[in-house]
């Protein structure tokens, strides 16, 4: 299993970022994971509980990230790790 720092360090690189324009782009505030799925349609979705999301998103609670962009898997990982330890993450959203 890889060391809690690189998880992190994974989890906040690899984040949502994608090559797109980027509207409201940048960092939620840090908190836990709620809720976490896998799905069929080659993406995964993460519950977060943020008291900050500057996406103009509607739901600023609810993130995804398609399973084909490179480090999803580090991501999904790092995302089950906060889980399991009740470690606080947050995420960098692009508003797209």
């Amino acid at each position: 299993m890889f060391g809690k720092k690189i998880l992190l360090f994974g989890l906040t690189c690899s984040i949502f970022m994608g090559g797109e324009a980027w509207a409201a782009a940048g960092w939620t505030a840090y908190g836990t994971v709620a809720e976490l799925r896998a799905t069929t349609a080659k993406r995964f979705y993460v519950k977060l509980n943020v008291t900050s999301n500057p996406s103009d998103c509607r739901n600023k609670e609810w993130f995804y990230r398609d399973d084909s962009r490179p480090g999803a898997d580090y991501m999904f990982r790092a995302l089950m790790g906060a889980v399991t330890d009740g470690k606080k993450v947050r995420v960098y959203v692009t508003g797209i």
